[in-house]
């Protein structure tokens, strides 16, 4: 027997995946996170999964995990000391950065504080060209003191960063050669490792960044390792990156920031898988947990992607999902303003105490409070009757601090609430949507997270979406999105280049390096020869433009034919972003990147349906449920393992399972595919009509 096992760390709750290999069931578990430690929560849902189903620790055969510690650390500032050497005259760099308020109007808006205090900001003699050629040789009689100040102050971490090093690593080298001996027990990186590509600000905060993170995600990753061990799994963990992947634990320890995005990516991941066996190629994920709401667009089946992002307000430039992040969940806490407004969120009540209802000592009202005041959850019980739920306390809460605040009614006050989230929510989908030039109305809203398929009805229907698809365990999908997550590694180099047939060696050249690094990793990470592939890309743009459009590249060597091929999908590329192209302007090679991706091989599609309905579908229950202009209505309550494909009903409904609600309104009509996806369909569209 063999298992693979997936787990995913959210704010509110921690949850697992385990999938059968040989029996090809899938079973889901949650239990409460434990924010001030997120592995006592893993480790404690992996004995209990194990014990609930007779499973050996040895039969894992994988074990993957999303994890928010290199997040959680940025945005609170919790980084390890860190030292940073660079190039004399640029010390100030991090501060000056691109001289960009964070907010364009405030004057008085304070800026991020410093990965780097000034004073463990170290110049050294050194000096290298925009074409590579050493000006100045390195100074090693000051590198020696810079370190002795390092080792006097305390230093954890050591962040390399030299000019245009991406060219002519070899100082960048000796600086890490030499702090990595003199400073054992010290976390060092050099900027031609991490992110050997130019504009020195975005690299200097993505290498600066990594450093800091790197002794705080060794520690956590160093003890969750040795707790598995002890459980007696033998299979070694994957981590998941931002760019939907996985990747060794070994690799994460050497640069923990591309983890810094790892949680809400592997749900993009999963999307993608199910979208393209549902055949529903366009699709917007909506995953709403219990204290965010992270959306993302799919085109085509291919999710966009990002290689610059904002954290804490710096900007880490690493391959990612492009995934908008909005506080808004079923933990999220309903709260009046100074004006005597009602706002929902960003503050959530999170696992402890978590939601009033919860009786752990919550007294915020949140999301999850006003759901169960309109009955849309389980007023007794959620997660299958392992969690007793105290509605009265929840309307109770209600009562007090929002609707006598406001004099209005506890039930109106109820549907405020969840109206503010939607419109939140809503917002963010139009941001990776029409803010980008797509159509909402194009697209097939998938439906996931523990609170997601509760409240994509009424966002789908504002929004003009035809349809919803909620897949099988919606609650625990991250956890088993990182059963299908592929190993995968990017890497890039910058070498400007003219595009033209008489510099094809050079491009050829670059290529043929990233690949060498590639066949590398590939030997390192033990990829089966049949499971590997490489994909290549180039950053272009026109002569004399700032920033470039990424173009991938056939897998053939590169030649003139294939080099006319990439410039025409450029001046294509350009057109659909920017509405024009120039033809006869010059056109540059800036960065070249390459993926190398081991595919998985695991079988995760779960249990097989029988061919025929063997009894006629009933529902297991009715409930009154409040629905907005139509104030309480008798629903059937079906529970999700009874529904079977090609079963089909109307709203007012709803469906019941271990980790989700799904609300299905008066005039949605609800089927069941062939994988067991249920498709929601508006009949009568609300919101913007196309």
């Amino acid at each position: 027997m063999s298992y693979r096992l997936g787990i995913d760390v959210g704010g509110t709750f921690t949850d697992l995946a385990l999938f059968d290999e040989k029996q090809g069931t899938l079973n889901v578990f949650k239990i409460a996170s434990t924010l001030h430690d997120p592995s006592e929560a893993i480790l404690s849902g992996i004995k209990k999964i194990l014990k609930r189903f007779s499973i050996r620790p040895r039969e894992l055969s994988y074990l993957g995990h999303g994890t928010t510690v290199a997040t959680n650390s940025v945005i609170e500032n919790r980084g390890a000391k860190t030292g940073l050497i660079t190039t004399k005259g640029f010390r100030d760099l991090l501060e000056i950065a691109r001289q960009k308020r964070p907010s364009l109007y405030d004057y008085f808006a304070d800026k991020p504080p410093d990965l780097v205090p000034r004073t463990l900001r170290k110049e050294i003699t050194e000096r290298v060209s925009a074409r590579g050629e050493v000006i100045v040789q390195l100074d090693t009689r000051e590198l020696k003191k810079i370190i002795s100040e390092f080792k006097k102050n305390g230093v954890e971490a050591v962040a390399v960063c030299l000019i245009h090093s991406y060219l002519y690593p070899e100082h960048e080298k000796k600086c890490a050669e030499f702090a990595g001996t003199a400073l054992p027990h010290a976390f060092i990186c050099a900027s031609c490792d991490v992110l050997p590509e130019f504009r020195e600000y975005e690299r200097m905060s993505t290498t600066t960044m990594n450093a800091s993170l790197g002794p705080v995600i060794a520690r956590y990753l160093e003890r969750f390792s040795e707790e598995v061990k002890k459980m007696g799994i033998k299979t070694r963990p994957y981590i998941t990156q931002s760019s939907g992947g996985i990747m060794s634990i070994e690799t994460v320890q050497k640069l923990p920031i591309r983890t810094i995005f790892s949680g809400p990516s592997a749900g993009v991941t999963g999307a993608c898988f199910i979208a393209s066996k549902s055949g529903c190629n366009n699709i917007i994920t909506f995953d709403m947990g219990g204290t965010s709401c992270d959306v993302s667009l799919v085109k085509n089946g291919k999710p966009l992607v990002s290689t610059e992002r904002t954290v804490g307000g710096h900007p880490v430039k690493t391959p990612m999902i492009d995934i908008h992040t909005i506080g808004a969940g079923g933990g999220s806490i309903a709260w009046i303003d100074e004006g005597g407004l009602c706002k929902v969120g960003p503050r959530s009540a999170g696992a402890s105490p978590g939601p009033v209802a919860y009786g752990k000592g919550g007294d915020d009202v949140t999301v999850t409070d006003a759901n169960l005041v309109l009955q849309r959850l389980n007023p007794h019980h959620l997660l299958g009757g392992d969690m007793k739920i105290d509605a009265r306390s929840a309307y109770q809460a209600i009562e007090v601090k929002i609707a006598s605040v406001l004099k209005m009614d506890v039930i109106k006050a109820a549907e405020g609430i969840i109206r503010i989230v939607n419109a939140n929510m809503e917002r963010a989908i139009q941001v990776v949507s029409v803010e980008q030039g797509f159509d909402p109305r194009d697209f097939v809203l998938m439906s996931f997270g523990g609170a997601g398929p509760l409240h994509s009805g009424e966002i789908s229907k504002e929004l003009g979406i035809k349809k919803v698809l909620v897949p099988r365990t919606p609650g625990n999908f991250c956890a088993w999105g990182l059963l299908i997550a592929d190993v995968k590694m990017e890497f890039a180099h910058t070498h400007l280049a003219d595009a033209i047939p008489e510099n094809i060696d050079i491009l050829h050249n670059v290529n043929t390096d990233l690949e060498t690094q590639a066949v590398q990793w590939f030997e390192q990470e033990k990829i089966p020869p049949d499971t590997q592939e490489i994909m290549r890309f180039l950053d272009m743009r026109y002569s004399g433009q700032d920033y470039e459009l990424s173009i991938p590249i056939p897998n053939k060597n590169m030649d003139e034919t294939v080099l006319q091929e990439v410039i025409e999908n450029f001046h294509r590329s350009h057109k659909r972003n920017y509405g024009y192209c120039i033809h006869d302007r010059p056109v540059q090679a800036v960065t070249f990147r390459l993926t190398a991706v081991g595919r998985s091989s695991g079988n995760t599609e779960g249990t097989r349906f029988p061919e025929e309905r063997s009894v006629p579908l009933k529902p297991v229950s009715e409930r009154a449920v409040y629905f907005t202009g139509q104030g309480f209505l008798q629903c059937p309550i079906f529970h999700r393992d009874a529904l079977f494909p090609k079963d089909r009903f109307t709203g007012p409904a709803v469906v019941e399972q271990f980790d989700s609600t799904v609300l299905v309104l008066p005039d949605q009509e609800v089927s069941v595919d062939e994988l067991g996806n249920i498709i929601i369909t508006n009949t009568i569209a609300g919101g913007a009509q196309k």
